[in-house]
Protein backbone atom coordinates (compact mmCIF):
# COMPACT_ATOMS: atom_id res chain seq x y z
CA UNK A 1 0.00 0.00 0.00
CA UNK A 2 1.34 3.27 -0.85
CA UNK A 3 0.42 5.93 2.00
CA UNK A 4 1.03 9.78 1.82
CA UNK A 5 1.07 11.65 5.15
CA UNK A 6 1.11 15.50 4.86
CA UNK A 7 2.37 16.17 8.64
CA UNK A 8 4.98 19.55 9.38
CA UNK A 9 5.27 18.27 13.35
CA UNK A 10 8.84 16.84 13.35
CA UNK A 11 7.99 14.14 15.95
CA UNK A 12 4.39 13.10 14.75
CA UNK A 13 5.87 12.07 11.38
CA UNK A 14 9.03 10.11 12.99
CA UNK A 15 6.00 8.13 14.77
CA UNK A 16 4.27 7.41 12.14
CA UNK A 17 7.48 6.10 10.58
CA UNK A 18 8.00 3.95 13.26
CA UNK A 19 4.72 2.37 13.31
CA UNK A 20 4.28 2.31 9.15
CA UNK A 21 7.58 0.31 8.88
CA UNK A 22 5.91 -2.59 11.05
CA UNK A 23 3.60 -3.09 8.55
CA UNK A 24 4.34 -5.20 5.97
CA UNK A 25 4.10 -3.54 2.31
CA UNK A 26 3.24 -0.21 3.47
CA UNK A 27 5.10 2.21 1.19
CA UNK A 28 4.95 5.69 2.85
CA UNK A 29 5.78 9.21 1.63
CA UNK A 30 6.02 11.95 3.98
CA UNK A 31 5.03 15.76 2.87
CA UNK A 32 5.49 18.94 5.54
CA UNK A 33 4.05 21.61 3.71
CA UNK A 34 1.11 22.32 1.46
CA UNK A 35 3.06 22.86 -1.35
CA UNK A 36 4.75 19.34 -1.32
CA UNK A 37 1.71 17.80 -0.86
CA UNK A 38 0.54 19.11 -4.33
CA UNK A 39 3.70 17.94 -6.04
CA UNK A 40 2.96 14.37 -4.67
CA UNK A 41 -0.43 14.58 -5.14
CA UNK A 42 -0.15 15.20 -8.95
CA UNK A 43 2.90 13.16 -9.08
CA UNK A 44 1.09 9.92 -7.53
CA UNK A 45 -1.42 7.82 -7.18
CA UNK A 46 -1.68 6.78 -3.28
CA UNK A 47 -4.31 4.36 -1.64
CA UNK A 48 -4.74 6.43 1.37
CA UNK A 49 -3.92 9.82 2.89
CA UNK A 50 -3.11 11.14 6.25
CA UNK A 51 -3.60 15.09 6.55
CA UNK A 52 -2.72 17.48 9.66
CA UNK A 53 -4.49 21.09 8.49
CA UNK A 54 -2.51 23.35 10.42
CA UNK A 55 0.58 23.21 8.18
CA UNK A 56 2.81 25.81 6.40
CA UNK A 57 2.50 26.89 2.91
CA UNK A 58 6.14 26.18 1.98
CA UNK A 59 9.01 24.91 4.91
CA UNK A 60 9.76 27.78 7.34
CA UNK A 61 6.88 29.48 6.73
CA UNK A 62 3.65 29.83 9.13
CA UNK A 63 1.66 27.58 9.70
CA UNK A 64 -2.33 28.04 8.90
CA UNK A 65 -5.32 25.47 8.85
CA UNK A 66 -6.06 26.97 5.18
CA UNK A 67 -3.26 25.79 4.02
CA UNK A 68 -4.62 21.89 5.15
CA UNK A 69 -8.10 22.78 3.95
CA UNK A 70 -6.22 23.76 -0.18
CA UNK A 71 -4.62 20.52 0.10
CA UNK A 72 -7.72 18.90 0.94
CA UNK A 73 -9.36 20.45 -2.16
CA UNK A 74 -6.38 19.29 -4.07
CA UNK A 75 -7.50 15.55 -3.55
CA UNK A 76 -10.92 16.41 -4.57
CA UNK A 77 -9.41 16.76 -7.63
CA UNK A 78 -6.22 14.69 -8.35
CA UNK A 79 -7.40 11.80 -5.67
CA UNK A 80 -11.31 12.03 -5.51
CA UNK A 81 -11.74 9.02 -4.74
CA UNK A 82 -8.43 7.83 -2.06
CA UNK A 83 -9.84 7.75 1.77
CA UNK A 84 -8.52 10.60 3.46
CA UNK A 85 -7.98 10.68 7.26
CA UNK A 86 -7.87 14.13 8.72
CA UNK A 87 -5.34 13.99 11.72
CA UNK A 88 -5.86 17.00 13.26
CA UNK A 89 -6.63 18.80 16.52
CA UNK A 90 -10.64 18.56 18.08
CA UNK A 91 -11.30 21.80 17.34
CA UNK A 92 -11.31 20.66 13.18
CA UNK A 93 -14.02 18.15 13.71
CA UNK A 94 -16.51 20.45 12.78
CA UNK A 95 -14.58 21.58 9.38
CA UNK A 96 -13.85 17.79 8.71
CA UNK A 97 -17.75 17.22 9.11
CA UNK A 98 -18.73 20.08 6.13
CA UNK A 99 -15.80 18.66 3.98
CA UNK A 100 -16.79 14.64 4.46
CA UNK A 101 -20.28 15.89 3.76
CA UNK A 102 -19.54 17.15 0.78
CA UNK A 103 -17.23 15.06 -0.47
CA UNK A 104 -19.88 11.91 -0.15
CA UNK A 105 -19.13 8.09 0.09
CA UNK A 106 -17.53 5.30 -2.11
CA UNK A 107 -16.18 1.70 -2.67
CA UNK A 108 -12.38 2.46 -2.63
CA UNK A 109 -11.55 -1.50 -2.14
CA UNK A 110 -13.92 -2.77 -4.54
CA UNK A 111 -16.09 -4.48 -1.77
CA UNK A 112 -19.48 -3.48 -3.06
CA UNK A 113 -20.40 -1.79 0.06
CA UNK A 114 -19.99 2.64 0.73
CA UNK A 115 -17.72 4.42 3.21
CA UNK A 116 -16.69 7.99 3.86
CA UNK A 117 -14.12 9.09 2.05
CA UNK A 118 -12.85 11.76 4.41
CA UNK A 119 -13.21 11.01 8.05
CA UNK A 120 -11.63 12.79 11.74
CA UNK A 121 -9.14 11.18 14.20
CA UNK A 122 -7.91 13.47 16.96
CA UNK A 123 -4.18 13.68 16.91
CA UNK A 124 -4.68 12.14 21.17
CA UNK A 125 -5.63 9.45 19.48
CA UNK A 126 -3.12 8.02 17.20
CA UNK A 127 -3.34 4.00 17.85
CA UNK A 128 -7.27 4.53 16.03
CA UNK A 129 -5.24 6.46 12.72
CA UNK A 130 -3.13 3.65 13.11
CA UNK A 131 -5.78 0.66 13.03
CA UNK A 132 -7.21 2.56 10.18
CA UNK A 133 -3.93 2.41 8.34
CA UNK A 134 -3.86 -1.71 9.58
CA UNK A 135 -7.57 -1.96 8.08
CA UNK A 136 -6.56 -0.55 4.50
CA UNK A 137 -3.70 -2.04 4.11
CA UNK A 138 -4.89 -5.79 4.64
CA UNK A 139 -8.02 -4.36 1.54
CA UNK A 140 -5.46 -3.33 -0.39
CA UNK A 141 -3.19 -6.93 -0.01
CA UNK A 142 -6.56 -8.50 -0.96
CA UNK A 143 -6.29 -6.19 -4.26
CA UNK A 144 -3.03 -7.08 -4.94
CA UNK A 145 -3.43 -11.09 -4.76
CA UNK A 146 -5.35 -10.76 -7.69
CA UNK A 147 -3.50 -11.75 -10.63
CA UNK A 148 -3.14 -9.96 -14.00
CA UNK A 149 -2.65 -11.52 -17.45
CA UNK A 150 -1.93 -10.57 -20.38
CA UNK A 151 -0.68 -13.76 -22.08
CA UNK A 152 2.65 -12.59 -22.48
CA UNK A 153 1.98 -9.48 -24.46
CA UNK A 154 3.64 -6.36 -23.80
CA UNK A 155 0.62 -3.61 -23.10
CA UNK A 156 2.32 -1.04 -20.99
CA UNK A 157 -0.45 -0.76 -18.61
CA UNK A 158 0.37 1.73 -15.63
CA UNK A 159 -0.32 1.15 -11.93
CA UNK A 160 -3.84 2.70 -11.75
CA UNK A 161 -4.75 0.76 -15.10
CA UNK A 162 -3.68 -2.47 -12.70
CA UNK A 163 -5.68 -1.07 -9.59
CA UNK A 164 -9.05 -0.34 -11.96
CA UNK A 165 -9.06 -3.86 -12.88
CA UNK A 166 -8.74 -5.58 -9.98
CA UNK A 167 -11.03 -3.52 -8.46
CA UNK A 168 -13.59 -4.44 -10.74
CA UNK A 169 -12.48 -8.47 -10.43
CA UNK A 170 -12.99 -7.69 -6.66
CA UNK A 171 -16.61 -6.47 -7.43
CA UNK A 172 -17.32 -9.65 -9.22
CA UNK A 173 -15.92 -12.27 -7.42
CA UNK A 174 -13.07 -12.90 -9.48
CA UNK A 175 -9.69 -13.94 -8.59
CA UNK A 176 -7.61 -13.65 -12.02
CA UNK A 177 -7.82 -11.24 -14.88
CA UNK A 178 -6.91 -12.11 -18.57
CA UNK A 179 -7.07 -8.38 -20.69
CA UNK A 180 -5.79 -7.94 -24.03
CA UNK A 181 -5.78 -4.57 -26.04
CA UNK A 182 -8.54 -3.43 -28.14
CA UNK A 183 -6.28 -0.80 -30.29
CA UNK A 184 -5.70 1.88 -26.82
CA UNK A 185 -6.70 5.12 -26.30
CA UNK A 186 -4.76 8.31 -26.12
CA UNK A 187 -2.50 9.34 -23.82
CA UNK A 188 -4.09 8.06 -19.96
CA UNK A 189 -6.96 6.70 -21.77
CA UNK A 190 -7.10 2.77 -22.75
CA UNK A 191 -9.65 0.39 -24.09
CA UNK A 192 -9.09 -3.39 -22.92
CA UNK A 193 -11.17 -6.56 -23.50
CA UNK A 194 -11.27 -8.20 -19.73
CA UNK A 195 -12.10 -11.66 -18.57
CA UNK A 196 -12.60 -12.26 -14.87
CA UNK A 197 -12.07 -15.79 -13.29
CA UNK A 198 -13.08 -17.00 -10.38
CA UNK A 199 -11.18 -19.05 -7.83
CA UNK A 200 -12.00 -22.25 -10.04
CA UNK A 201 -11.14 -20.69 -12.78
CA UNK A 202 -14.52 -20.40 -14.51
CA UNK A 203 -15.09 -16.98 -16.65
CA UNK A 204 -18.29 -14.82 -13.68
CA UNK A 205 -17.10 -11.69 -16.27
CA UNK A 206 -16.25 -10.46 -19.90
CA UNK A 207 -16.65 -6.87 -20.50
CA UNK A 208 -15.00 -3.64 -22.48
CA UNK A 209 -13.16 -1.42 -19.74
CA UNK A 210 -12.39 2.12 -20.91
CA UNK A 211 -10.23 3.64 -18.19
CA UNK A 212 -9.48 7.26 -18.53
CA UNK A 213 -9.79 9.93 -15.50
CA UNK A 214 -12.84 9.90 -13.87
CA UNK A 215 -14.45 13.28 -15.21
CA UNK A 216 -14.03 11.89 -18.59
CA UNK A 217 -15.59 8.21 -18.02
CA UNK A 218 -17.97 10.15 -16.05
CA UNK A 219 -18.71 12.17 -19.63
CA UNK A 220 -18.82 9.16 -21.45
CA UNK A 221 -21.29 7.42 -19.04
CA UNK A 222 -23.66 10.57 -19.97
CA UNK A 223 -23.13 10.27 -23.35
CA UNK A 224 -24.02 6.43 -23.10
CA UNK A 225 -26.87 7.22 -20.85
CA UNK A 226 -28.08 9.96 -23.16
CA UNK A 227 -27.57 8.87 -27.09
CA UNK A 228 -27.20 4.91 -26.52
CA UNK A 229 -29.14 3.16 -24.31
CA UNK A 230 -32.59 5.41 -25.29
CA UNK A 231 -32.11 5.13 -29.01
CA UNK A 232 -30.46 1.85 -30.19
CA UNK A 233 -31.41 -1.72 -30.11
CA UNK A 234 -29.98 -3.95 -27.21
CA UNK A 235 -27.08 -5.76 -29.69
CA UNK A 236 -25.81 -2.68 -31.21
CA UNK A 237 -24.12 -1.90 -28.01
CA UNK A 238 -22.76 -3.41 -25.09
CA UNK A 239 -24.40 -2.98 -21.78
CA UNK A 240 -23.24 -0.52 -18.87
CA UNK A 241 -22.67 -3.14 -15.85
CA UNK A 242 -20.16 -1.17 -13.51
CA UNK A 243 -18.57 2.09 -12.91
CA UNK A 244 -15.44 2.37 -10.84
CA UNK A 245 -14.71 6.05 -9.72
CA UNK A 246 -12.62 5.41 -6.31
CA UNK A 247 -9.51 3.82 -5.52
CA UNK A 248 -7.18 4.70 -8.30
CA UNK A 249 -6.53 8.23 -7.29
CA UNK A 250 -8.04 10.69 -10.12
CA UNK A 251 -8.81 7.51 -12.61
CA UNK A 252 -11.36 5.72 -13.00
CA UNK A 253 -13.40 2.97 -15.39
CA UNK A 254 -16.35 2.35 -17.34
CA UNK A 255 -16.79 -1.57 -17.61
CA UNK A 256 -19.36 -2.60 -20.95
CA UNK A 257 -20.69 -6.08 -20.46
CA UNK A 258 -20.99 -8.67 -23.52
CA UNK A 259 -23.04 -11.12 -24.04
CA UNK A 260 -20.89 -14.16 -25.48
CA UNK A 261 -17.49 -14.18 -26.93
CA UNK A 262 -16.33 -11.42 -29.47
CA UNK A 263 -13.15 -12.90 -30.19
CA UNK A 264 -12.45 -10.40 -33.44
CA UNK A 265 -12.36 -6.88 -34.03
CA UNK A 266 -13.56 -5.19 -36.92
CA UNK A 267 -10.00 -4.91 -38.39
CA UNK A 268 -9.73 -8.88 -37.51
CA UNK A 269 -12.66 -9.78 -39.62
CA UNK A 270 -11.75 -7.32 -42.88
CA UNK A 271 -8.55 -8.93 -42.66
CA UNK A 272 -9.79 -12.31 -43.10
CA UNK A 273 -12.87 -12.23 -45.06
CA UNK A 274 -12.84 -8.73 -46.62
CA UNK A 275 -16.52 -9.60 -48.20
CA UNK A 276 -18.20 -10.32 -44.76
CA UNK A 277 -16.62 -6.76 -43.66
CA UNK A 278 -18.92 -5.43 -46.62
CA UNK A 279 -22.04 -7.35 -44.56
CA UNK A 280 -20.69 -5.84 -41.11
CA UNK A 281 -21.05 -2.55 -42.29
CA UNK A 282 -24.62 -2.73 -43.63
CA UNK A 283 -25.07 -4.03 -39.58
CA UNK A 284 -23.86 -1.06 -38.29
CA UNK A 285 -25.82 1.04 -40.69
CA UNK A 286 -28.55 -0.77 -39.69
CA UNK A 287 -27.80 -0.10 -36.14
CA UNK A 288 -27.65 3.42 -36.57
CA UNK A 289 -30.77 4.11 -38.32
CA UNK A 290 -32.87 4.99 -35.15
CA UNK A 291 -30.69 8.06 -35.03
CA UNK A 292 -30.52 8.54 -38.82
CA UNK A 293 -33.99 9.09 -38.59
CA UNK A 294 -34.27 11.37 -35.91
CA UNK A 295 -31.96 13.98 -37.78
CA UNK A 296 -32.57 16.91 -39.77
CA UNK A 297 -31.03 18.43 -43.04
CA UNK A 298 -28.99 21.97 -41.71
CA UNK A 299 -26.93 24.15 -43.56
CA UNK A 300 -23.06 24.77 -42.11
CA UNK A 301 -20.22 26.23 -43.67
CA UNK A 302 -17.37 24.08 -44.33
CA UNK A 303 -15.30 25.58 -41.33
CA UNK A 304 -17.63 25.06 -39.03
CA UNK A 305 -17.69 21.13 -40.00
CA UNK A 306 -13.91 21.18 -39.66
CA UNK A 307 -13.88 22.48 -36.42
CA UNK A 308 -15.93 19.95 -35.29
CA UNK A 309 -12.49 17.04 -36.12
CA UNK A 310 -9.88 19.84 -35.56
CA UNK A 311 -10.19 23.28 -33.99
CA UNK A 312 -8.75 26.73 -35.48
CA UNK A 313 -5.67 26.70 -32.84
CA UNK A 314 -4.77 22.87 -34.61
CA UNK A 315 -5.31 24.44 -37.75
CA UNK A 316 -2.69 27.14 -37.95
CA UNK A 317 -0.21 24.41 -36.38
CA UNK A 318 -0.80 22.05 -39.65
CA UNK A 319 -1.51 25.20 -42.39
CA UNK A 320 2.15 25.50 -43.87
CA UNK A 321 1.28 21.44 -45.04
CA UNK A 322 -1.43 22.85 -46.84
CA UNK A 323 -0.78 23.90 -50.53
CA UNK A 324 -4.52 24.74 -51.57
CA UNK A 325 -6.44 28.03 -50.14
CA UNK A 326 -8.42 26.06 -47.38
CA UNK A 327 -9.44 29.21 -45.47
CA UNK A 328 -11.67 30.64 -49.29
CA UNK A 329 -12.82 26.75 -48.73
CA UNK A 330 -13.84 26.81 -45.26
CA UNK A 331 -16.04 30.08 -46.27
CA UNK A 332 -18.79 27.64 -48.45
CA UNK A 333 -21.99 26.50 -46.85
CA UNK A 334 -23.18 23.39 -47.52
CA UNK A 335 -26.36 21.63 -46.64
CA UNK A 336 -25.85 17.49 -44.88
CA UNK A 337 -27.81 15.72 -42.54
CA UNK A 338 -27.18 15.82 -38.94
CA UNK A 339 -28.27 13.54 -36.50
CA UNK A 340 -26.09 11.55 -33.61
CA UNK A 341 -23.24 9.60 -34.85
CA UNK A 342 -20.78 7.54 -32.65
CA UNK A 343 -17.89 9.75 -34.02
CA UNK A 344 -15.10 7.70 -33.31
CA UNK A 345 -16.18 4.58 -35.01
CA UNK A 346 -12.84 3.50 -36.65
CA UNK A 347 -12.39 -0.54 -37.27
CA UNK A 348 -10.91 -1.74 -33.50
CA UNK A 349 -14.27 -0.04 -32.44
CA UNK A 350 -16.34 -2.69 -33.93
CA UNK A 351 -16.19 -6.13 -31.85
CA UNK A 352 -17.25 -8.99 -33.82
CA UNK A 353 -19.37 -12.14 -31.94
CA UNK A 354 -19.55 -15.38 -33.74
CA UNK A 355 -17.31 -14.19 -37.29
CA UNK A 356 -20.46 -12.21 -38.12
CA UNK A 357 -22.06 -10.29 -35.78
CA UNK A 358 -20.90 -6.61 -34.45
CA UNK A 359 -21.07 -4.64 -31.59
CA UNK A 360 -20.22 -0.78 -30.95
CA UNK A 361 -17.89 0.23 -28.39
CA UNK A 362 -16.07 2.92 -26.73
CA UNK A 363 -18.62 5.49 -26.19
CA UNK A 364 -16.67 8.77 -25.20
CA UNK A 365 -17.32 10.83 -28.52
CA UNK A 366 -20.86 9.96 -28.83
CA UNK A 367 -22.79 13.27 -30.08
CA UNK A 368 -24.04 15.25 -32.69
CA UNK A 369 -22.66 15.11 -36.32
CA UNK A 370 -22.94 15.16 -39.70
CA UNK A 371 -24.61 12.09 -40.42
CA UNK A 372 -22.02 10.90 -42.90
CA UNK A 373 -19.49 10.86 -39.89
CA UNK A 374 -19.63 7.42 -38.91
CA UNK A 375 -18.96 5.55 -42.43
CA UNK A 376 -16.72 7.96 -43.31
CA UNK A 377 -14.01 7.72 -40.35
CA UNK A 378 -15.24 3.81 -40.45
CA UNK A 379 -13.66 3.75 -44.09
CA UNK A 380 -10.74 6.20 -43.95
CA UNK A 381 -9.63 4.44 -40.51
CA UNK A 382 -8.16 1.82 -42.79
CA UNK A 383 -5.79 4.34 -44.36
CA UNK A 384 -5.21 6.56 -41.31
CA UNK A 385 -5.88 4.41 -37.95
CA UNK A 386 -1.95 2.86 -37.07
CA UNK A 387 -3.30 -0.59 -36.39
CA UNK A 388 -4.95 -1.04 -39.62
CA UNK A 389 -2.87 -2.04 -42.23
CA UNK A 390 -4.59 -4.33 -44.54
CA UNK A 391 -3.18 -3.46 -48.52
CA UNK A 392 0.48 -1.50 -46.90
CA UNK A 393 2.22 0.70 -49.38
CA UNK A 394 0.74 -1.54 -52.43
CA UNK A 395 -3.08 0.56 -52.18
CA UNK A 396 -3.82 3.44 -52.29
CA UNK A 397 -0.72 5.19 -54.16
CA UNK A 398 -1.16 8.65 -54.25
CA UNK A 399 -2.45 8.78 -57.54
CA UNK A 400 -5.23 6.51 -56.51
CA UNK A 401 -6.14 9.27 -53.54
CA UNK A 402 -6.58 11.85 -56.10
CA UNK A 403 -9.42 10.52 -57.78
CA UNK A 404 -11.03 8.91 -53.66
CA UNK A 405 -14.18 10.49 -54.96
CA UNK A 406 -14.64 7.89 -57.89
CA UNK A 407 -14.98 4.95 -56.05
CA UNK A 408 -14.50 2.49 -58.81
CA UNK A 409 -11.35 3.50 -60.31
CA UNK A 410 -9.86 4.34 -56.38
CA UNK A 411 -10.90 0.91 -55.31
CA UNK A 412 -8.90 -0.89 -58.29
CA UNK A 413 -6.26 -2.75 -56.64
CA UNK A 414 -8.14 -2.64 -52.91
CA UNK A 415 -8.21 -6.11 -51.70
CA UNK A 416 -11.30 -5.16 -49.67
CA UNK A 417 -13.58 -3.44 -52.02
CA UNK A 418 -17.02 -4.13 -50.95
CA UNK A 419 -16.06 -2.97 -47.36
CA UNK A 420 -15.26 0.43 -49.20
CA UNK A 421 -18.32 0.35 -51.57
CA UNK A 422 -20.54 -0.09 -48.30
CA UNK A 423 -19.19 2.46 -46.40
CA UNK A 424 -19.15 4.58 -49.29
CA UNK A 425 -23.10 3.71 -49.73
CA UNK A 426 -24.08 4.68 -46.43
CA UNK A 427 -22.07 8.04 -46.21
CA UNK A 428 -24.23 9.10 -49.52
CA UNK A 429 -27.13 7.83 -48.52
CA UNK A 430 -28.85 11.47 -47.32
CA UNK A 431 -28.36 14.38 -49.47
CA UNK A 432 -26.23 16.41 -50.17
CA UNK A 433 -22.86 15.44 -51.79
CA UNK A 434 -21.01 18.29 -51.31
CA UNK A 435 -21.56 17.83 -47.35
CA UNK A 436 -20.28 14.78 -47.93
CA UNK A 437 -16.96 15.97 -49.25
CA UNK A 438 -16.75 19.00 -46.78
CA UNK A 439 -16.71 16.11 -43.65
CA UNK A 440 -14.29 14.31 -45.52
CA UNK A 441 -11.76 17.30 -46.01
CA UNK A 442 -12.68 17.52 -41.97
CA UNK A 443 -11.53 14.29 -41.47
CA UNK A 444 -8.58 14.06 -43.84
CA UNK A 445 -7.49 17.48 -41.85
CA UNK A 446 -7.89 16.00 -38.51
CA UNK A 447 -4.98 13.32 -39.49
CA UNK A 448 -2.40 16.12 -40.07
CA UNK A 449 -2.49 16.64 -36.18
CA UNK A 450 -0.99 13.66 -36.04
CA UNK A 451 2.87 13.08 -36.31
CA UNK A 452 2.76 9.06 -37.28
CA UNK A 453 -0.13 9.39 -40.00
CA UNK A 454 0.49 9.64 -44.41
CA UNK A 455 0.06 13.04 -44.69
CA UNK A 456 0.93 12.89 -48.20
CA UNK A 457 -2.05 10.72 -48.71
CA UNK A 458 -4.69 13.04 -46.27
CA UNK A 459 -3.19 16.17 -48.35
CA UNK A 460 -4.12 14.38 -51.66
CA UNK A 461 -7.59 13.31 -50.23
CA UNK A 462 -8.18 16.69 -48.93
CA UNK A 463 -7.60 18.10 -52.32
CA UNK A 464 -10.05 15.68 -53.73
CA UNK A 465 -12.83 16.83 -51.58
CA UNK A 466 -12.32 20.43 -52.15
CA UNK A 467 -12.20 19.79 -55.70
CA UNK A 468 -15.81 18.40 -55.72
CA UNK A 469 -17.43 21.32 -53.07
CA UNK A 470 -16.15 23.93 -55.27
CA UNK A 471 -17.18 22.05 -58.25
CA UNK A 472 -13.95 21.97 -60.35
Amino acid sequence: MRILFVEDDFAQSEFFREEIAKLSGVDAVFAADRDSAFTELNANIFDMIVLDLKIPATIGSAEDRLHGESVHAHILLKAQGTPTIICSGFGDAGVVADFAERRGHGDPWGKGTNQALTIHRDKTKLAECLALIGKANEEVKILESIDISTRGKELELKRYHITLLRLYARLNGGENVSVSSLGGGLSSARTLRVEIHDAKGSIVSRAVAKLDTVETVRKERSRYQKFITPNLDLGAFAHEISFVECGAGEMGGLFYGLAGKYAESGFDLLRRDPRAAGAMVRSLREFEKAWEESGSQEVHSVRDIRRGLISDEAMVRIAGEIVFDWQALENISVKLWMCPQHRDLHLFNVLIRDGVVPLFIDYGEVGRAPGCLDPITLELSLLFHPGCKVDGAVWPTLERAAIWPDVAQYGEGCSCIDFVRECRNWAFARPTDRGVFAVVYAYAMRQLKYPDTNHKLALVIAEAARSKIIGV
